[in-house]
C-alpha cells in the first residue's frame, strides 16, 4: 500500500529517486510492521526530511487504524531530525580531506547551511504533529548521546558527506543497539568522490561491518548517489 507524496518544488532530477526510495522505505517499515522511530542525519534544505514526514502521515492513513496495534509496534512514531545547522565541519580526517569535493572547495566549511530548525520544523510539521518532530541541533558527536535511552529505529537516512560524520553515526547506533530488525538504512552520498571505498559514507561502513559484523541485505544503489540496506538482528 504506496505512501502518496507530493514532491516539493525543486526537486531536481537526481533527487527524485532518493524521494522514491525514501517513500518505499516509510512504506516498508509500515507494512511490514518493523520496528522503531524514523531518523535522518544532515537536513539541508529540508527536502527529505519533508518527505519522510509526508510518507510518514501517508502510511498512517493507509493502513487499517489498528495495524500498529495488531502487530505490536508504536502508533505513533516519531522523525528524528538531527542536523548542526551550520553547514558542513571542517575536514579533519584524512579520509576527508582528501575527497575531492573537500579538495575543490565544493564541501568545505559552513557549506550546505540552510534551513534553521524553526524553519525545519514548519516544513515537516505540515505533515506531522510537532510533537513527533524531534529536532537536535549540534555536531552529530553532540546529538547522538541525547537520544533517548533505548531508541530504535526502523528507518535511518544518513546525508552526513564526511567519513568521519558517517562513522561516528554508524558507531554510535551499532554499539547502542538502535536497528530494528530489519531496519532500512539509506546513505545519500555513497557513490560521491569517485565512488571510493576509502572515502566517506563507504568506508565509514565498511569499517563499522569490519567492527561489529552484522547481518544485512546490500540493496544495491538508488539514483547516481544513494545506497540501501537492510539490517537484520538474529
Amino acid at each position: 500500500m504506496s505512501a502518496r507524496v507530493n514532491y516539493p518544488f525543486g526537486v531536481r532530477g537526481y533527487q527524485v529517486a532518493a524521494v522514491q526510495a525514501l517513500c518505499e522505505g516509510v512504506d516498508a517499515v509500515y507494512g511490514s510492521a518493523v520496528q522503531g522511530d524514523i531518523i535522518e542525519f544532515g537536513t539541508g534544505w529540508g527536502t527529505t526530511a519533508g518527505i519522510l514526514a509526508q510518507a510518514m502521515a501517508a502510511a498512517e492513513k493507509g493502513w487499517p487504524a489498528d495495524w500498529a496495534q495488531r502487530h505490536a509496534v508504536k502508533e505513533k512514531r516519531e522523525l528524528f531530525l538531527l542536523d548542526s545547522f551550520d553547514g558542513l565541519p571542517t575536514a579533519e580526517h584524512d579520509a576527508d580531506r582528501h575527497m575531492p569535493h573537500v579538495q575543490s572547495g565544493y564541501w568545505n566549511r559552513g557549506s550546505g547551511k540552510a534551513l534553521d530548525p524553526h524553519q525545519l520544523m514548519g516544513q515537516c510539521g505540515q505533515h506531522l504533529p510537532a510533537e513527533r518532530v524531534r529536532i537536535l541541533k549540534g555536531w552529530f558527536s553532540e546529538t547522538l548521546p541525547m537520544l533517548p535511552k533505548g531508541s530504535v529505529f526502523g528507518l535511518v537516512h544518513i546525508d552526513s558527506d564526511f567519513y568521519q560524520s558517517a562513522f561516528e553515526i554508524l558507531d554510535y547506533l551499532f554499539a547502542n543497539d538502535c536497528f530494528a530488525d530489519g531496519c532500512r538504512l539509506f546513505f545519500d552520498d555513497w557513490n560521491c568522490n569517485h565512488a571510493s571505498n576509502k572515502l566517506g559514507e563507504r568506508r565509514a561502513w565498511k569499517e563499522c561491518v569490519q567492527k561489529y559484523a552484522p547481518d544485512f541485505d546490500d540493496c544495491g544503489d538508488y539514483g547516481p548517489l544513494g545506497h540501501k540496506f537492510i539490517i537484520h538482528k538474529g
